[in-house]
């Protein structure tokens, strides 16, 4: 058997602290923990990530980066709001059988105690920001919202409030509370799909 390399090394732990804190929660993710999950030496931790908060931000940065691939191939399938909407909730219930949920959750948890970790956190959703940015740029441009609509609010919004989602069912585990939130933008969406409609498109009907 090949020796283990230090790339794989810390793979392995960033797995252990992402079982750790899906297990445990944040509070509970302490190096002995994720050592004891992972089978290795807790000053490994120290060795390959310097500190057990650098370790939890590169298990978020593992498991984001990971959904975030899927994310970008998902909606670039995504050719209408109402594709969107429903490829939304797929993600969403990948989300929360993956475990990213809790991920995600217990280290914005762990920003109340740990304040230095907030801005650490705002950092790495800044890419999810992008994403979403990108996607509304993509259906309302060169339509009659394009002149109303800032898509950098729009997306910060968006991602505010899908976080608010997660967080809620981290708590509860209610998942009707998303799916009714799912079935309501599927019944909005066509109401303001001709406001979507390229403006050069609608003045060409206008004179037909």
């Amino acid at each position: 058997m090949p020796p283990d390399t230090g790339i794989e090394t810390q793979a392995r732990i960033i797995e252990a602290a992402l079982k750790a804190v899906k297990t445990r929660g944040s509070a509970g993710a302490s190096a002995r923990t994720i050592a004891q999950i992972g089978g290795f030496n807790q000053a490994s931790i120290y060795y390959h990530f310097g500190s057990l908060k650098a370790l939890l931000l590169a298990a978020l940065d593992h498991s984001s980066n990971a959904r975030m691939e899927r994310y970008i191939s998902a909606l670039a399938a995504a050719d209408t709001p109402e594709k969107v909407v429903e490829v939304g909730r797929h993600l969403f219930d990948e989300d929360v059988a993956q475990g990213h949920i809790t991920v995600l959750s217990e280290l914005v948890a762990a920003c109340m105690a740990h304040p230095d970790l907030g801005p650490e956190v705002v950092r790495r959703l800044e890419p999810w920001v992008d994403l979403t940015q990108g996607l509304i740029d993509r259906f309302i441009k060169g339509s009659f919202l394009e002149s109303y609509i800032d898509t950098r609010d729009a997306a910060q919004a968006l991602i505010a409030f899908y976080m608010g989602i997660e967080m809620l069912y981290h708590l509860d585990h209610d998942a009707g509370r998303a799916n009714r939130l799912f079935d309501m933008f599927s019944t909005f969406v066509p109401l303001v799909a001709p406001m979507l409609e390229s403006t050069s498109t609608q003045e060409g009907d206008g004179h037909a």
